[in-house]
């Protein structure tokens, strides 16, 4: 079969019978061949190849695909008898002797099907040019219009029909890294102590917070630290007495909360921090008491909380290594004590010590 390769095809090859067709069917077939250049059939049937790649799941891209290489011939046969019309007789018997050399001689690759698929075509062709059938702009026009809808409509069910590309589940987070510290809950009111929810009392409140410290801690080397929870009522000499059995058990980091809701830290100091703080001075050591009323006493005056963390701020700026020691009576109510530490925190005096309650 005669025919041109590549996208920009520079050569027409010939079948070794060339030399016995008669010289009008050469013609013929050089014209119909060039034709095919002309129109730049290599480029388009690059395309078509790509379109068939991309929707191969797609009935009617093989359809119309095979439906354009038949009209593309047909167009090239228009142009091979375009200037001799009365020659389409004579067209048409080389076309069916094509047809039978297809068969008796077939390439060794290609199969039955393939075979009867281009005697169907050339038979086609032949039919064509016996009804002296010309290729109308018309349907050129209408060609490309299909082919233009077929593409638009191919792309909408690629997505539905092509293959789905199931994404594996990402990797599970990695677990969080253990606690710097242990926290147990402490809460203390109407004469009940609980400590993680579950209730003791005076007499055994260090055996069970050593419980909970062994269940808790695992073993590990973490710190405890407690999370105080007071009623607002609560007298601070209760308190006094359960920070001392947190000492007792290793305990020194507490977190006060009240009603507030602010959660607010300290370090409970050891008996050697104590002597420390005594050797200080009054230089470096100023004290600030709250009574049973909530009332501040700073250096023998009644002022209000806010008032003292004022003048006190003032005082650490001037002396950044001034520690306020608080204290309160026995019974200053818990959330007087709360509200006192927050307003030192809040004016951001970090050096605090929580003094013993005054008898």
């Amino acid at each position: 079969m005669p025919l041109t390769m590549g996208i920009r095809p520079r050569r027409i090859y010939v079948p070794p019978a060339w030399s016995q067709w008669s010289s009008a069917n050469r013609r013929a077939v050089l014209q119909h061949e060039l034709a095919h250049i002309r129109h730049h059939d290599g480029a388009f049937r690059t395309l078509e190849i790509l379109a068939q790649a991309l929707y191969f799941f797609h009935p009617l891209v093989a359809l119309l695909v095979r439906r354009i290489n038949v009209l593309r011939e047909m167009a090239c046969d228009d142009q091979s008898v375009a200037d001799h019309p009365h020659s389409r007789l004579e067209y048409s018997r080389f076309l069916v002797g094509l047809a039978e050399t297809a068969l008796v001689c077939p390439v060794a690759s290609e199969s039955a099907s393939t075979l009867l698929q281009k005697k169907s075509e050339l038979m086609n062709r032949v039919s064509y040019q016996v009804k002296e059938g010309v290729m109308k702009n018309v349907s050129k026009k209408m060609m490309g219009l299909i082919l233009l809808v077929l593409l638009v409509s191919a792309l909408p069910l690629s997505l539905v029909h092509g293959e789905k590309k199931v994404s594996s589940p990402p990797p599970p987070p990695p677990p969080p890294p253990p606690a710097k510290y242990v926290m147990i809950e402490v809460a203390m009111g109407g004469g009940l102590f609980t400590i993680d929810g579950k209730e003791t009392n005076f007499q055994s409140f260090q055996t069970d917070l050593k419980k909970t410290m062994r269940s808790k801690t695992n073993k590990s080397d973490r710190p405890v630290v407690v999370a105080i929870k007071g009623a607002p009522d609560l007298p601070m000499g209760k308190l006094h007495f359960m920070q001392e059995e947190l000492k007792k058990t290793g305990v020194h980091k507490v977190v006060y909360s009240g009603e507030t809701g602010k959660k607010l830290s300290l370090v409970l100091p050891s008996a050697k921090e104590k002597k420390q703080m005594q050797e200080l001075g009054e230089k470096m050591v100023v004290g600030l008491m709250i009574d049973a009323k909530g009332q501040a006493h700073f250096k023998g005056k009644k002022l209000p909380v806010e008032k003292a963390a004022s003048i006190l701020k003032k005082m650490a700026d001037d002396n950044p290594g001034l520690v306020v020691d608080l204290q309160t009576q026995k019974q200053t109510p818990y959330e007087a004590m709360v509200t006192a530490l927050g307003a030192l925190k809040k004016v951001k005096i970090k050096r605090i010590h929580i003094a013993d309650p005054e008898v």
